[in-house]
């Protein structure tokens, strides 16, 4: 009896070994990645850069090293695609010596290289004033979107081929690059309302926001600070000045990006596939916090963001294809590009993927610990979304604790949930038909910074994670 629970244990021990040995990989080679992709000679791999066109073959190099499937029949690991960008040139009001810039929000539809107008107060029309294109009616508002209702209501009313002026107050409030719907009609003041208009391509949700402001891309609409027309409050004043008005046409600029995408493909065909998934660009200074402190660089490193999830899913894949694991479902190992200007890439594939996606697992910053507390320094967070995706997160939780000598999933945090609810990552790409879980390590003072470094990134959690992620794929 004693000899065959010898045997027993020698066949469990190499049973155990042969599972995890495939997914075994080191500190050094983690480390290798992250130093290599945050290195100067990267300069933060900013979305349609030169550098960054060398993170992406570095990846599909990396790819290329262990066989792993091309992503489509091109015999190419990249994706390519393109976005374009409004660049807006000002529009002006002229009167004496006094230049007042001011936004047009529907320009493209009713631009105006010169005219002299006026401006009326809503009382004060009359159906000749309503016929004509070079006044515009004037609304005091508090919100944009109670502008823009005034607007529709008067409009409705009265008809009319004159235009609008929509004045509002200004609080300077500091530029956000990012911004939904719902800033968009809470905005109140006119420099927000700028870049809600001019810069829509940075909205989380751009269809919304195009949705909206399709409903009065037929009206003349002008936006403006209400303290550079305090005196049209009197109306007096509105009929007797008249305004040169002048404005030069936006260009657009087209910038070039590229997914990084492999594969390896499931043996049933109608099944539909998993993303394995992160984005590998990084932000450059026009949107990147202040720098506490020191600067350790005189660039953005991006090592934990997301350096960090890219060597996550470069080694999760290596170690599955040198396992010759043969999935069910066809896996994508996708590094995305241009994250950080509005889930760019993320977007484009799942617009494009011909084949339906039941889970993407999404790793973005996973490289430090939370507030850089020493408690966290074996703890991945992870939050998922739909049944399929909380029962892969639950799964890789008991797996970790069966398997793992140190790392731990806590599957509930407050400032990830919230995170995902204000800051999507590229998760959100998919959602809502498809099931997603989201691995996160936490905020830190150097998110967005100079000080993101290659230094701080905590390998032994980062690698075990690798590790267990691995070993638990090739058992789900």
């Amino acid at each position: 009896m004693r000899i065959i629970q010898i045997a027993f244990a020698i066949i469990s021990t190499f049973l155990l070994n042969s599972t995890l040995a495939y997914s075994q990989v080191t500190e050094q080679t983690t480390k290798d990645h992250v130093y290599y992709l945050s290195s100067e000679a990267l300069n933060g791999r900013i979305a349609g850069t030169e550098e960054g066109r060398l993170a992406a073959e570095y990846i599909a190099n990396e790819f290329s090293s262990v066989g792993l499937s091309f992503f489509s029949d091109s015999c190419a690991y990249y994706q390519d695609f393109t976005r374009s960008r409004k660049i807006g040139s000002a529009s002006t009001l002229v009167l004496g010596n006094d230049t007042i810039g001011v936004t047009h929000l529907n320009k493209m539809c009713h631009y105006t290289e010169k005219a002299s107008i006026r401006f009326i107060r809503p009382e004060e029309q009359s159906d000749a004033i309503g016929a004509d294109s070079t006044s515009f009616i004037v609304f005091y508002t508090e919100s944009f979107d109670k502008g823009i209702q005034k607007i529709k209501t008067h409009y409705n009313l009265n008809g009319g081929d004159n235009g609008y002026m929509l004045l509002m107050p200004d609080k300077k409030r500091q530029k956000g690059f990012r911004i939904s719907l719902e800033s968009l009609k809470k905005a109140d003041d006119a420099y927000e309302v700028f870049v809600l208009t001019n810069y829509l391509h940075f909205a989380l949700n751009k269809e919304a926001c195009d949705d909206y402001l399709k409903e009065v891309e037929h009206l003349n609409i002008l936006v403006a600070n209400e303290k550079r027309f305090a005196d049209l409050k009197q109306s007096s004043a509105a009929q007797d000045k008249r305004f040169d008005f002048s404005e030069k046409p936006d260009s657009f600029v087209v910038k070039n990006y590229r997914n990084v995408i492999a594969k390896i493909e499931g043996t049933k065909a109608d099944k539909p596939a998993i993303v394995f998934c992160a984005h590998y660009d990084h932000v450059d200074s026009l949107y990147s916090r202040r720098t506490k402190g020191v600067a350790a660089t005189d660039y953005f490193p991006g090592a934990d963001d997301n350096a960090s999830g890219t060597a996550a899913v470069v080694e999760v894949a290596k170690s599955l294809k040198k396992a010759n694991f043969q999935p069910e479902q066809t896996i994508y190992f996708c590094l995305f590009d241009a994250e950080e200007k509005g889930l760019y890439g993320s977007r484009y594939f799942a617009k494009t993927l011909e084949q339906d996606v039941e889970l993407v697992i999404n790793m973005d910053m996973i490289g430090r610990n939370k507030r850089d507390r020493k408690r966290c320094d074996n703890i991945v967070f992870a939050k998922a979304q739909g049944d399929f995706g909380k029962a892969f997160t639950k799964g890789f939780d008991k797996y970790c604790r069966e398997n793992s000598k140190s790392l731990k999933i806590r599957r509930y945090d407050m400032e990830l949930m919230l995170l995902l609810m204000g800051y999507p990552s590229d998760q959100a790409s998919f959602r809502p038909d498809t099931d997603t879980s989201v691995f996160y390590t936490g905020l830190h003072k150097d998110y967005h910074t100079h000080n993101d470094t290659p230094d701080k990134i905590n390998y032994k959690k980062l690698t075990e994670y690798i590790n267990m992620m691995s070993g638990y794929l090739m058992e789900f």
